[in-house]
């Protein structure tokens, strides 16, 4: 047996109520770990064992596979819900039309907030067939050993997966955490009946603008894309809590970190100095791990030059070498909360009657990263908006986007 450290199983064992029995279904095959760690925390739970039948019948004609796949989760009362439905590796060993089917079928053993996890292989070679997982606690796994074998099926990614289950929003995003097996990420799905789960927009309002204004942006276009085809992309958000919801839905694994209100909130009263703000924020992130892309939002507009140079000084630690910094440059000097993004890339911008045009020129100067301006589109131009991608090494000194 192989140890896992799994993020994703402590993530929907802290969710659980307390005080009340909670009702796990497993639909791996029974494990007697398994029922011990959930026996111990009051819960009730059902093995289903959908791997063995997965491993028999998998190779079955897609409308086959789904005949035989609801004909058989058919075992339980139709009053029963459960708070957790664990599936481990089985969507591996699925068609994603297979996969949307299970869920459905499984929505009426559902309720509001239930949590759905899972395990993806990220190899062109995975086991032959699905594994048995057993809990040791609410922290690692026991995976079995299994022979390896070329991947049948293709890997599905966040964005199929979201478009296939209806009803159904990602939650966390776990890869390359320490102590997780090579190759092996996980995904938790939360069960949401009364919403447009794949297609709601997160915003932050303002407070009062009366105009606004609206562009399609390349560089948050391409984020999106990314976030949809990849998995485990690590997001550093430093604009607050207003994008939590979009970028969770879009899979990415997600750290957010109020910087601008601390910024904001210490030049106004006088007790904290910016470069003392970054300090203390960025700084609590050092040594934790590395991300792949920072969002800055409009913050770069609000920092001097030396509260540039010292953001620049905390942030790399952050950085690797490929991470990409995100950040939007001159004209109105709006606020982060003022932004509105949608999944399709494009940028809503209300603009408060006190704002003020910022003096256009070079990019801010961040030492030790190099940075590119990107024109997003006329519109966003006559504004005087445009949007700065930076990277610890070189990069083009202008590219224009129409």
């Amino acid at each position: 047996m192989a140890i896992h450290c799994s993020p994703g199983i402590q993530s929907v064992c802290r969710a659980l109520a307390p005080g009340r029995q909670n009702r796990v279904l497993d639909l791996g095959s029974m494990s007697s770990r398994t029922f011990q760690h959930f026996s111990g925390s009051c819960c009730k739970i059902h093995f289903e064992n959908l791997d063995q039948f997965v491993a028999e019948k998998g190779r079955l004609s897609t409308g086959n596979l789904i005949y035989a796949l609801e004909r058989f989760v058919l075992g339980h009362r139709t009053g029963e819900r459960f708070d957790i439905v664990l599936t481990w590796d089985l969507f591996n060993y699925l068609p994603l039309d297979a996969v949307a089917a299970l869920l459905r079928r499984l929505q009426q053993f559902c309720k509001p907030g239930t949590l759905v996890h899972s395990v993806n292989y990220l190899s062109a070679r995975i086991p032959e067939a699905p594994r048995r997982f057993s809990i040791c606690d609410e922290g690692q796994l026991d995976l079995e050993e299994a022979p390896l074998g070329p991947r049948r099926l293709p890997r599905h990614s966040a964005a199929e997966l979201l478009k296939a289950l209806e009803h159904y929003s990602i939650l966390h995003t776990y890869c390359e955490r320490p102590g997780m097996q090579p190759g092996v990420s996980e995904q938790v799905f939360r069960y949401e009946p009364d919403s447009r789960a794949s297609t709601v927009v997160a915003e932050a309002r303002g407070d009062g603008g009366e105009t606004s204004m609206q562009y399609h942006s390349p560089m948050f276009g391409r984020l999106l894309a990314r976030l949809r085809d990849s998995i485990g992309v690590k997001l550093l958000d430093l604009g607050g809590e207003g994008h939590r919801a979009l970028w969770l839905r879009e899979g990415a694994e997600l750290e957010v970190v109020d910087l601008y209100t601390a910024v904001e909130q210490g030049a106004r009263s006088g007790s904290e100095s910016p470069e003392a703000a970054i300090r203390r924020l960025l700084g609590s992130c050092v040594g934790e791990r590395k991300f792949d892309v920072v969002i800055a939002w409009d913050l770069l507009n609000h920092l001097s030059p030396v509260a540039q140079q010292v953001f620049a000084h905390w942030l790399a630690p952050l950085c690797r070498e490929s991470t990409q910094l995100l950040a939007l440059d001159g004209g109105i000097a709006f606020c982060p909360r003022c932004l509105q993004l949608t999944g399709g890339g494009v940028v809503k911008v209300e603009l408060s009657p006190g704002s003020v045009p910022l003096e256009c020129g070079a990019p801010p100067q961040l030492p030790g990263f190099c940075g590119q301006r990107i024109v997003a589109s006329p519109s966003a131009a006559a504004q005087q908006l445009g949007e700065l991608l930076f990277q610890l090494g070189e990069l083009p000194a202008v590219t224009r986007c129409a």
